[in-house]
């Protein structure tokens, strides 16, 4: 493995999970266990708008249906707003309570930061200005990394006493694939795009690997990790149908980033894929969080 991939692996490992649940404080629960579960799951979805926002913009910028994918872009940037308001302070259309736990709401202040930076380089774009795919670049990562840290927190917080440690794992993995999908096809679009092409190469192959080594756990379980099996048979066939779209995707996310290049309709192609397999991860997820 070249040493810049091993790099990125590295970093992209800073997203791993954490190694166990933090000490429970009866006095703090505010929520249900389905409440807490809701939150990891949405919380874990913002990691996935960030990349998704960044994906159609790029996809938009290379003349890929550039109006459907800004207006999809629009659209998540309205859910990635609502969201994080619910995260806060509760949304009953979206099954979120208020938060209460001091670590939350501090986790989330630092989002709050980030989301503001990368909401203006975003909102800038689909008016037609602003510093373009290096500043989306940028700007990306850090709100990435920010609402990780945050569903890190939450998963801590609400893993023991509101819900069975392995399943708030589980829900946190589950729902961090959602997010690697979008961003290995984000960083091959930077890459063929040729913004930082040498560091969004290697940022894809990190990603891919650590997409494909997380479905291996989630399909087998990896108790060492505290991630139980699929739970039953329907979770397991969702996560089959993941599979099977990925392995479409992934020649064209190869090729992308790669430099051999792809047609426009091949793009175009893979941008469908992507979305399908995000939507059956997604699927994966919310059954999770239902079981």
């Amino acid at each position: 493995m070249p040493p810049i991939v091993r790099l990125f692996l590295v970093c992209l490992l800073a997203f791993a999970l954490p190694d166990g649940p933090g000490p429970a404080r009866a006095a703090d629960v505010q929520m249900t266990a389905a409440e807490a579960k809701r939150k990891i799951n949405l919380a874990g979805r913002q990691r996935m708008l960030s990349q998704r926002i960044s994906l159609l913009l790029c996809m938009s910028e290379r003349g890929i249906a550039p109006h459907a994918n800004r207006a999809a872009a629009a659209k998540a940037i309205n859910l990635f707003g609502a969201t994080l308001a619910g995260l806060r302070h509760g949304d009953p259309d979206l099954g979120l309570p208020r938060e209460y736990q001091p670590e939350v709401l501090a986790s989330l202040d630092a989002v709050d930061a980030a989301w503001a930076e990368f909401s203006d380089v975003v909102g800038a774009m689909l008016a037609g200005g602003g510093e373009g795919l290096p500043a989306l670049q940028t700007t990306n990562l850090v709100l990435l990394t920010r609402m990780n840290d945050s569903v890190g927190v939450m998963e801590r917080s609400y893993g023991e006493g509101l819900v069975h440690p392995d399943l708030a794992r589980v829900i946190n993995l589950a729902g961090r694939q959602r997010m690697l999908i979008q961003r290995a096809a984000k960083s091959s679009c930077l890459a063929a795009s040729g913004i930082a092409a040498a560091e969004e190469r290697a940022e894809t192959e990190a990603t891919i690997a650590l997409f494909e080594a997380s479905h291996q756990q989630l399909v087998s379980g990896d108790p060492a990790n505290g991630v139980i099996e699929p739970p039953d048979e329907l979770i397991w066939d969702q996560l089959s149908v993941v599979e099977g779209l990925w392995q479409e995707a992934r020649p064209l996310i190869d090729a992308m980033a790669g430099g051999a290049g792809i047609s426009s309709k091949e793009e175009a192609r893979l941008l469908t894929l992507t979305t399908q397999a995000l939507n059956a991860m997604n699927d994966a997820v919310w059954m999770y969080e239902n079981f």
